[in-house]
């Protein structure tokens, strides 16, 4: 039965279009179940099919207003991807309008199925897009799936690079055509909040349907806008369309035959007139997060940081010690670090298949790309990293998507296949999900290569294929298969990888780990190859050296025996003296021009930093090779070129990291063109980036014959912001040499802060690697003495200055520093020979090249230490900032404060006066020892002792517990309600005493009511928390009743009124709540006497209520009453609480 019989049978039964039952319609039902497919008031049975059933969200098609005439695009053109210079940017999709209503272009789209999280199928509408190479749903479309999603680390951007925000997630869907059950795509769906506008933009003319009437439609509602909740990319185009084709003509579109029905596609030409529509383009693209290239450019100016062990670090110890063991080669076979309560994963062949597939069509266009990539599967098969698997794939088994990285400045591997090990399977979890990733046992990049300049004599050398030396356990292998063909006329294979592979999470952790077991396992027999491969070696690039040729000859000879054990083998050998590399196979040399050709330049790439072995010096490369655009991406693009870890060029980077902080200040989108100020900023450090090819920094910072040693750090602060800088000072016979070791800057935060406070915060900068640098090389050195500078005597007057005396901010980075350096070791430079004054306020790179201060230090610094400049200026305690203002200064401040209202009281005190006696105010004293006198306010002192005397009763409460309930009965006391605030009929605020003291009212913490509780006396906290709650029961009631009193009925007091303020008496209301209600509307008896009242809460909620006669405002009335109000109009006279058994009259 069609749907359209079946609401016509409920429409005839008069049933419920929700539970189908009868008696009532679907906005009385009162089920709770709704449509299981929209979620809308009716039964799944009624649900009409259509592909607009999602909510509609913002669109991200970029309108171009009045277009260039050259923008429109041919349909050759329109069906191709555009090409873009950046690898890591992918087309999605393209549709052009041109102007006029002559034509209108029709992106194809379907009427698919979705399955839940529950399993249930909902319809939705897909545009199908050859042009994507990510899948794309909807936010909304996501929720009401109710489909899990996680975070991703990509953003989406439009024509232009116009970037798309609030990238939700990724997710997985499995999509369904709407006419058959087959075939299913379980494919990974990118959340964002909308994808694009109604497709079409406009209806499109009712002839154009009835060219494809005779077809089965994948789109019913093609003509009609349709509101677009998936987008499918290319990794499924492919086996959605089965070939195909119909045209009804020349001005119609196509229609494309596809496993969802007939698509239709293409340009319609028309002569109708259609609803005028703005000319546009829908362009969507995939790129990488450029907040992460932001966030690696500020961490490389982080000093380094203790690292924090966590529990899943013992974990993954005692497994990899329980699970490794070595092959008869001598080989380490490893465990992938599964988790223990993993599940089971899913299958992950379709999506796997699927990246395969669009592979093979990429390296089918570049034929020397495919040569490349056949020939690294080539050798993978035939070094046994990877075995053909012939047997049935079990459910453990996960197929990991494979693609290629180019890295062109290689002179050994130009091509890296990598492996995709983080692709989610069905179950929407990946193999990254369920292994330990481990600590991190990587060396810092900082401490490599100030230990690599220690040094006389250096080395370095490359682990070849590090990874693949290490096996995986047999039974972990099945969950690295991977698919392989080198022809796509060759049938599919499907292999295993048996080793380490990159791109599983647990590798880097594997690899280095087993580094460090060979050096356990060996230390004995080669104590000194050891020690460098724990200490001096990043990954698999190694870097060290020894004081001798000789030395370094036993040292490189040792590291190959041992490396050997393991079955690593050492590659790209480079050093700055040839005979260290006299033995080394020519091939097996970093640069073949090494030692031949002196004249030319042979630097290298050590850790990512360029070292010149024949200068033995480090230097700077920048390429000008770019055009010089003042956009925000732009500028970051440029920047973030600049690898400087130990911060040798920190001043320059500090001008380039205030001109991004202005620009993230100003909120500039990614492409907006800054500002002129800025880019007169940005044009001036651009000019002199190239510069920095002519900055050259020795390597060895230790000289021979050297007789003492000295670390000496510097520190600066300014309204910019502040740097450091570290240098070693090595004293020898022919004088003292000094070397800029490290330097670091941070510019100032958005907050402003006080120049000093700014000076302070590079002291603590200072302190923290001043101490990283001496903890690092007290083992290798014999460091005489390690001094610290500042140019603020502020600063200075601090740290000899005890933390509790100052204010909290100069407090805790006082202790932060004198814990790392003593204070003793703190001294005052002038600001013209302080380096750090460079870092702190920045300068260019052709100043730089040249700063003599910044690259060695002040003058005096090559002097003998004993002539250094080590005296100290401090400041005057009382005229020191940021000091806490003590006791004695308090009463002095009273004193003063006192004064001066006295004799501002005394010399206006004939207006004071008169302003007195207008208002009919005078003062009346207490004679000493008669708080009696007291009156009002004694009695409520009187309240608070009788109903404490009885509330504590014979309990021992300590001071503490004391002065605890009483601060609680002063709240009580002073929660009390005075008056209206306002006669706003709609307010029911109240004046209280706390107005005066606090300037609004008190609130309570919630509390679980514990006055007729058992509390256990070991409870002192819940003893004094009943103590104060049975207090607030008993004295509010008492309270009360003084507003209700009524004594004699000798005069008519009259009665309450529309928009009085009353409280409602209900019992069980939290401490310092009071309830409040305004009188709408009275409803006087016969006697024209009123004792019943209609009031409304501040909630809204309006009902009647009795009140008693000659209530004072604010008046009170009864909610306690267990009689309805017409009980009450019978029976005026009294009425009981059955809570507390206390009557209240009524008249």
């Amino acid at each position: 039965m069609s749907v359209d019989a079946r609401r016509q049978l409920v429409t005839e039964f008069n049933l419920c279009s929700n539970c189908l039952r009868s008696g009532h319609n679907s906005n009385n039902c009162l089920s709770k179940v709704n449509c299981f497919i929209c979620a809308s008031r009716h039964n799944t049975f009624l649900h009409v099919d259509a592909s607009s059933c999602a909510p509609t969200t913002s669109s991200t098609l970029l309108q171009i207003d009045n277009p260039a005439p050259n923008l429109s695009m041919s349909d050759n053109k329109r069906d191709k991807p555009i090409q873009v210079n950046d690898s890591n940017i992918a087309l999605t999709s393209a549709a052009f309008l041109t102007s006029g209503v002559q034509s209108t272009k029709i992106l194809g789209s379907a009427t698919i199925r979705v399955r839940d999280s529950y399993g249930y199928l909902h319809y939705v509408c897909a545009l199908i897009d050859s042009g994507s190479m990510d899948s794309f749903i909807t936010s909304s479309c996501a929720h009401r799936l109710g489909l899990p999603m996680r975070r991703c680390n990509m953003s989406v951007t439009g024509l232009g690079q116009n970037s798309v925000q609030n990238i939700k997630g990724v997710t997985c869907g499995s999509i369904i055509p709407k006419y058959s059950s087959e075939p299913q795509f379980e494919l990974p769906l990118v959340v964002i909040k909308k994808i694009t506008s109604n497709i079409p933009i406009v209806p499109l003319p009712s002839g154009v349907r009835e060219k494809f009437s005779h077809l089965c439609l994948a789109n019913e509602n093609f003509d009609k806008p349709c509101k677009i909740d998936i987008l499918l990319g290319v990794e499924c185009f492919d086996r959605i369309y089965d070939g195909g084709r119909y045209t009804p003509g020349p001005e119609y579109p196509c229609a494309l035959s596809s496993v969802f029905g007939w698509v239709i596609t293409g340009q319609l030409q028309h002569s109708e007139v259609l609803s005028p529509i703005k000319d546009m383009t829908s362009l969507l693209v995939s790129t990488c997060q450029l907040d992460d290239v932001v966030q690696r450019f500020w961490e490389t100016e982080e000093p380094p940081s203790v690292r924090i062990k966590i529990p899943e670090y013992d974990i993954c110890e005692q497994q990899y010690k329980k699970c490794t063991y070595r092959d008869t080669n001598g080989r380490y076979v490893v465990p992938i670090m599964l988790k223990e309560n993993y599940s089971d994963l899913g299958s992950s062949s379709e999506l796997a298949l699927n990246r395969f597939l669009n592979l093979e069509k990429r390296l089918s266009r570049e034929s020397h790309l495919k040569s490349e990539y056949v020939d690294f599967m080539r050798q993978y098969e035939e070094m046994g990293h990877m075995v053909q698997h012939k047997n049935a794939s079990s459910n453990n088994t996960y197929l990991i998507p494979h693609h290629c990285v180019l890295k062109p400045e290689s002179t050994t591997t130009r091509l890296r296949v990598v492996f995709d090990a983080s692709c989610p399977t069905t179950n929407r979890r990946s193999l990254n999900d369920i292994v330990h990733v481990g600590p991190k046992l990587q060396i810092d990049i900082v401490d490599l290569i100030t230990k690599f300049r220690l040094h006389v004599v250096v080395f370095t050398a490359d682990i070849c294929k590090m990874y693949r030396q290490i096996l995986i356990r047999p039974e972990d292998r099945s969950y690295q298969h991977i698919f392989w063909r080198k022809d796509p006329n060759d049938p599919l294979k499907e292999y295993e990888l048996n080793t380490v592979t990159y791109g599983v999470s647990s590798s880097p952790y594997l690899a280095i780990r087993t580094l460090r077991q060979l050096a356990e396992d060996y230390e004995s027999q080669f104590p000194l190859a050891a020690q460098v491969v724990r200490e001096d070696t990043f990954m698999d690039d190694i870097t060290t050296g020894a004081v001798s040729i000789e030395a370094a000859k036993l040292l490189k000879d040792e590291l190959v025996a041992l490396l050997q054990l393991g079955k690593f083998e050492l590659r790209k050998w480079s050093s700055n003296h040839s005979e260290v590399l006299s033995n080394i196979p020519f091939e097996h040399l970093q640069s073949t021009k090494l030692f031949t050709e002196p004249s030319s330049e042979h630097t290298l790439k050590i850790l990512g930093i360029k070292w010149d072995p024949l200068t033995d010096q480090f230097s700077y490369s920048f390429s000008n090779d770019f055009k010089l655009e003042y956009t925000k991406r732009s500028i970051l693009s440029i920047i973030a070129r600049i690898f400087d870890p130990l911060g040798w060029i920190s001043p320059v980077v500090f001008c380039a990291k205030l001109l991004l902080q202005e620009m993230w200040r100003l909120k500039l989108a990614w492409d907006e063109p800054i500002p002129p100020n800025l880019a007169k900023q940005w044009h001036i450090l651009a000019a002199n980036l190239s510069d920095l090819r002519s900055i050259k920094l020795s390597r060895l910072v230790l000289p021979s014959g050297q007789s003492e040693i000295h670390l000496v750090g510097f520190c600066d602060g300014s309204s910019k912001g502040y740097g450091c800088c570290v240098y070693l000072c090595v004293v020898t016979l022919q004088g003292t040499t000094t070397n800029l070791l490290i330097g670091k800057s941070k510019v100032a935060p958005l907050k402003p802060l006080t120049t000093n406070r700014l000076e302070l915060c590079a002291a603590v900068l200072l302190a923290r690697v001043l101490n990283h640098m001496y903890e690092l090389l007290k083992s290798k050195l014999n460091i005489k003495s390690v001094r610290a500078f500042t140019d603020s005597s502020t600063v200075l007057s601090w740290l000899r200055t005890a933390p509790h005396l100052l204010k909290t901010f100069v407090a805790n980075r006082v202790v932060q520093i004198t814990d790392l350096i003593s204070s003793e070791l703190w001294f005052h430079v002038s600001t013209h020979d302080n380096p750090a004054d460079c870092c702190s306020r920045g300068t260019t790179c052709d100043v730089l090249t040249t700063h003599k201060l910044w690259w060695t230090g002040p003058p005096w610094l090559h002097q003998t230490p004993l002539n250094w400049p080590v005296q100290n200026v401090f400041i005057p305690e009382q005229e020191l900032p940021e000091l806490k203002p003590l006791a004695s200064d308090c009463f002095i401040s009273s004193n003063r404060h006192l004064n001066e209202m006295y004799k501002m009281f005394f010399e206006n005190r004939s207006d004071i006066a008169d302003g007195l006696a207008v208002r009919h105010i005078s003062w009346e004293f207490n004679p000493p020892s008669a708080p009696h006198f007291g009156g009002i306010f004694e009695s409520g002192i009187k309240s608070t002792k009788y109903h404490l005397k009885r509330i504590a009763g014979a309990q021992v409460l300590t001071l503490e517990e004391m002065i605890t309930i009483v601060t609680k009965i002063e709240a009580i006391l002073n929660s009390r309600p005075l008056c209206a605030l306002s006669s706003d009929p709609d307010e029911v605020n109240v004046l209280t005493p706390a107005h005066f003291l606090v300037g609004g009212p008190l609130i309570g913490l919630p509390e679980v009511p514990l006055e007729d509780s058992n509390v256990c006396v070991r409870s002192r906290w819940q003893m004094l928390k009943k103590i104060t709650q049975v207090f607030w029961r008993t004295w509010q009631r008492d309270y009360l009743h003084t507003l209700q009193q009524r004594n004699k009925w000798l005069e008519n007091r009259g009665s309450v009124n529309v928009n009085d303020l009353v409280i409602l008496v209900e019992s069980n209301l939290p401490t310092l709540s009071w309830k409040l209600a305004r009188i709408v509307q009275v409803h006087p008896g016969p006697d024209n006497i009123v004792r019943v009242v209609s009031v409304k809460t501040a909630s809204g909620s309006v009902f009647r209520r009795p009140v008693p006669l000659g209530s004072i405002k604010p008046s009170i009335i009864d909610m306690e009453c267990g009689q309805s109000v017409e009980q009450q109009l019978l029976h005026p006279r009294t009425c009981t609480t059955p809570s507390r058994g206390r009557r209240i009259l009524q008249p």
